[in-house]
């Protein structure tokens, strides 16, 4: 009796636990979040730099402001970035990374330690000229956003990716080319529809003589279809 009752527990244990795993498809596993690979050409992207009001928009998105508060935030975030842009241009020095310089290495020369000493005066000047502009506007954000949307908006303030947005390359269509090509086409002749070129050389040359629509001159009278020149004017030979 006890060896039934084991074989029948075995046996539920196994059934609840393939029931439990779950099923599998082309896609991946059913109900998960998995994407089937895309194995088609990868559309062309390129970065785009938003503009002072876009970028002011995204963060009202990030930070989930309302439309009353995002309207209240974009004016004083967008003098902010101005502010910002302005301290860039006064200090445009950038941070580097200090490289490893083991220490059997020469010692730097006198120019090199001055350099060094410029730059790193330069950036405590942009330091605190950029302590200041966040000081400026500290109060004119807390009267809008909380203390968690003020920290978290300063967080991301020196982020890239919240400056620039990713733009589908679309490509040209056969009707776009076509169009192009009839735009050249077009730039290439006259106002009246016939090769600037053409022009110039009727005007010393006899009424007899044929030109096609390129300006290329005719053996006399075209036999074939289409539209000619002859005395500066477009003639339609069927």
């Amino acid at each position: 009796m006890k060896q039934i009752v084991l074989i029948v527990t075995s046996m539920l244990f196994v059934v609840t636990a393939a029931m439990a795993q779950p099923q599998r498809g082309p896609q991946g596993p059913r109900g998960s979040h998995m994407m089937p690979q895309h194995r088609g050409p990868r559309a062309a992207m390129k970065l785009v730099k938003l503009t002072n009001e876009e970028v002011a928009a995204k963060f009202a998105r990030t930070l989930r402001l309302d439309e009353e508060k995002a309207e209240a935030f974009t004016p004083v975030f967008e003098a902010f970035l101005a502010s910002k842009a302005e301290v860039d241009t006064q200090y445009p020095v950038q941070p580097r990374r200090m490289a490893f310089r083991p220490m059997h290495k020469e010692q730097p020369t006198e120019a090199q330690v001055a350099e060094m000493k410029a730059v790193h005066k330069e950036m405590m000047a942009k330091h605190k000229a950029t302590f200041a502009l966040h000081k400026e506007y500290r109060q004119q954000f807390l009267d809008v956003l909380n203390g968690r949307q003020y920290h978290r908006m300063m967080g991301l303030i020196n982020d890239q990716r919240m400056y620039v947005k990713l733009v589908r390359i679309t490509p040209k269509t056969d009707e776009d080319k076509t169009n192009t090509d009839e735009e050249q086409q077009v730039n290439a002749r006259g106002t009246d529809g016939i090769a600037s070129s053409i022009g110039a050389v009727t005007g010393n040359t006899s009424d007899s003589e044929w030109y096609s629509i390129n300006g290329v001159r005719q053996n006399g009278q075209p036999s074939q279809t289409g539209v000619y020149v002859r005395n500066g004017k477009k003639v339609l030979i069927k």
